[in-house]
């Protein structure tokens, strides 16, 4: 059976959620409504500021890599890797190291 959610009140889960806990947190456990919304704001740039952190690092370390001439080394080693079949061995690894923790920790490697 399928069960597919096609209402969202709020125009997005997410919004509908957050309205919702604030809710609960106002009414139930009588938190003012401005640090109640406040502490949402604080929590949603306390998850999105290391991704953002990450994201930056990335480019910045991409960059410099490009402009050295690195990332020409970089792209001839991993396609060493797959000549030799040694990334075949890591997925194979990965894919029996599923079978032990729990699904959808590692995500597969090979979607053939």
């Amino acid at each position: 059976m399928h069960w597919s959610q096609t209402h969202t009140p709020l125009g997005s889960v997410g919004v509908s959620a957050l309205f919702i806990a604030a809710g609960i947190a106002i009414v139930v456990y009588g938190m003012p409504a401005r640090p109640a919304f406040a502490s949402a704001g604080y929590g949603a740039a306390f998850g999105l500021l290391p991704i953002g952190w990450l994201i930056l690092n990335a480019i910045f370390i991409y960059q410099l890599s490009v402009e050295t001439g690195q990332f020409a080394v970089l792209q001839k080693q991993i396609s060493g890797l797959y000549a030799t079949g040694t990334a075949l061995l890591l997925a194979g690894v990965l894919v029996m190291l599923q079978a032990y923790v729990r699904p959808g920790m590692i995500p597969p490697l090979i979607s053939k």
